[in-house]
């Protein structure tokens, strides 16, 4: 019962990540600056008020296109998906690690090696969606 569980649940992930139903996966998406400052605009400058926390999302968006990259690159290696999903996310440590900074300024003080250590786990399963995604063809 688990077993099928976790199969159906990774078939809902694959599938909720494909657009338009041709079964292409999309990248992650960050909205568009509004330059005109109207209300709802995004923080453009650090002066502004949730400026560092728009960093922080726009760190992770940053991250997330630097795994789903490698994920594409090494999704024909012949190792196993945990392997591979590992060295997707040590080829992007350095955009994770900017995510653990942003988020520290956006949000305050923490200890960054936990925070960086969760950060890690966030994109290890990200690119092991990815690689799921890409091997069973359901993206191309």
């Amino acid at each position: 019962m688990i077993v099928r569980t976790l199969v159906l649940a990774v078939v809902a992930l694959s599938l909720a990540a494909c657009g338009d139903g041709k079964g292409r996966c999309k990248a992650p998406e960050a909205p568009k600056a509004n330059a005109n400052g109207v209300a709802g605009a995004r923080p453009i400058s650090p002066g502004q008020d949730g400026y560092a926390r728009q960093q922080a999302m726009d760190a992770s968006d940053g991250a997330k296109a630097c795994v789903q990259h490698y994920a594409w690159r090494l999704t024909k290696s012949a190792d196993e998906t945990p392997v591979v999903a590992q060295a997707v996310v040590t080829a992007c440590d350095a955009a994770i690690a900017k995510v653990t900074e942003a988020e520290q300024s956006a949000y305050g003080t923490r200890d960054l090696n936990e925070a960086h250590r969760r950060n890690v786990e966030v994109m290890t399963r990200w690119a092991t969606l990815y690689l799921v995604q890409y091997r069973a063809g359901v993206c191309d």
